[in-house]
C-alpha cells in the first residue's frame, strides 16, 4: 500500500505541525505497527507518473507516462498484475 500525496507535516506518525488538521489515524496506526521513513527518493516527482514508476518498475520516459494527463498504458508488466496469477496467503 502507498499514499499518495502526502507531505510529512500532515501525517499524525511524524509529529507534523499539521496533525490536528488532518487526521491520519490508519495510516498512524499502520506506521505504528510496522515502519516508518524518514527519507525518501522518487523516480518522478508528479502524482500520476511517480505512481506509474512505482507500479512499472520503469522510468517515466520508458512506462509512457511523463504527466498528469493523458492515458496510461495498462497493457505494460505490473507488479500487482503478477498478484492476480498467483494466490496470496496472509498471515
Amino acid at each position: 500500500m502507498f499514499s499518495d500525496d502526502h507531505a510529512f507535516q500532515a501525517i499524525g506518525a511524524y509529529g507534523g505541525r499539521f496533525k490536528d488538521l488532518n487526521l491520519t489515524p490508519n495510516i498512524d496506526r499502520i506506521a505504528k505497527e510496522g515502519m516508518t521513513f524518514d527519507r525518501a527518493y522518487v523516480g518522478n516527482s508528479i502524482c500520476a507518473p511517480s505512481r506509474a514508476t512505482l507500479l512499472t518498475g520503469k522510468h517515466s520516459h520508458i512506462n509512457g507516462k511523463t504527466t498528469n494527463g493523458g492515458p496510461f498504458d495498462h497493457d505494460q508488466q505490473q507488479f500487482q498484475k503478477s498478484f492476480k496469477s498467483k494466490a496470496i496467503k496472509r498471515p
